[in-house]
């Protein structure tokens, strides 16, 4: 009965790729009587640890995407040798045999645990990791801080390598149709410039932090590359999905390494790709992304960011005309969207600073797709006529329409 209903999955997945009307789950389901399953196994980012009640972590999307039941195995602070330990834990026997599907988040404290500790043997009182690297930074100890710390990671970085091929090994011996897919690990430490120039930092200090965050995407790369080179295994590419824009889908402005509420759903996103099927969107995903600046939005890689929208559904809540998204219309507005036209017209790559996604979205009031000049005026005239003149004026009757 599981290698029928692994020929159906299969089958179920290529007919959705191609663009099949047929509901994938209903088609497997009247087919077999076991629906199919995808098993969770890794470390906290795969416990949603960090998420706020009611947000939603990327394994929830993936049972919502493909209609599976889910086990979910995985273990806050878990290595790859705490992934060993579960596969050879002979209850978790039956669940490993039984998936269709099998993601895997695993790697991350292998070298963030040695690093912590690291950390702390540097700490002040009070200290919170931030501060601390953006003191070492000031200190210019940058050079001192890596030297030592590559020592301190040599030994569980080349073990965390020499594991992967265990594990796949061991999935593959209890399980040799399931697809594996392994996810790559991001760098958590990746912070925009703004966060340096509001805790009064220099030039000097923010690239000497870019130095330590070169680093620990080095290390990381050593061990995303080893999962790369396992036969049958599928990759997610999260480390690309977040490179270049880390702070914006983890918490390390708060001080959590954990993927957010938004760095969850670009996961789902990515898995959701690497899966395939029919394109299933949801709702909670774009207000997460209207509630970032659009700056931070235009850093994510076009590809990813692409990949994140396709899942998104809805509309946004606002006011048409509130660039600042402080639900008033005032001449503020008019002067950010003047602000941002002169960005946009000097060609750069990077505009909107202290605008959201939502107010980027608001500030295009004629709704031709751009923001203009025209636009700023009509701001102001809506200003003038419904705040100044108190005479009632409707956005159609200011654009003309």
């Amino acid at each position: 009965m599981k290698q029928s209903i692994k020929r159906y999955f299969a089958l179920l997945i290529t007919a959705m790729t191609v663009g099949t009307t047929v509901s994938a789950m209903s088609a497997l389901t009247s087919a077999a009587a076991e629906q199919p399953s995808i098993l969770i196994l890794g470390d906290s980012i795969s416990t949603g640890y960090g998420l706020k009640e009611g947000e939603t972590c990327f394994t929830e999307y993936l049972k919502d995407y493909t209609g599976c039941t889910m086990t979910n195995l995985a273990v806050a602070g878990a290595t790859t040798d705490g992934l060993i330990q579960v596969l050879d834990k002979p209850a978790n026997a039956d669940s490993i045999k039984s998936a269709d599907v099998i993601c895997i988040s695993i790697g991350a404290n292998d070298l963030l645990q040695p690093t912590l500790t690291y950390f702390n043997s540097l700490r002040k009182e009070g200290e919170t990791t931030m501060q601390l690297l953006m003191r070492l930074a000031s200190e210019g100890k940058a050079a001192d801080f890596i030297s030592n710390l590559t020592s301190i990671l040599r030994e569980p970085r080349s073990h965390a390598v020499e594991n992967y091929p265990v594990i796949a090994e061991k999935l593959r011996t209890l399980n040799p149709d399931a697809r594996i897919i392994m996810q790559t690990i991001y760098n958590p430490f990746e912070m925009p410039k703004r966060f340096f120039d509001a805790n009064n930092r220099t030039e000097s200090d923010y690239d000497n932090y870019t130095l330590f965050v070169s680093y620990v995407k080095g290390n990381l790369s050593q061990l995303n590359k080893a999962m790369a080179k396992l036969d049958g295994v599928e990759i997610a590419d999260i480390a690309s999905a977040y490179a270049g824009a880390g702070w914006v889908f983890c918490g390390i402005l708060d001080q959590d390494v954990h993927p957010t509420a938004l760095g969850h759903s670009m996961i789902a996103s990515v898995l959701m790709d690497v899966i395939g099927g029919n394109k299933k969107t949801f709702p909670e995903i774009l207000p997460l992304i209207g509630d970032q600046y659009y700056s931070d939005y235009l850093r994510i890689n076009a590809k990813y960011r692409s990949a994140l929208m396709k899942y998104t559904e809805g509309e946004l809540n606002g006011l048409l005309g509130d660039t600042n998204s402080d639900n008033e219309i005032l001449i503020d507005d008019a002067q950010t969207v003047l602000n941002l036209y002169v960005d946009i017209m000097a060609s750069k790559s990077i505009y909107g600073d202290g605008v959201t996604y939502r107010g980027y979205h608001f500030s295009d009031v004629n709704r031709d797709k751009s923001i203009s000049v025209e636009d700023a005026q009509f701001i102001l005239i809506y200003y003038v006529e419904n705040i100044i003149a108190q005479n009632p004026t409707t956005w159609d009757q200011i654009i003309g329409k």
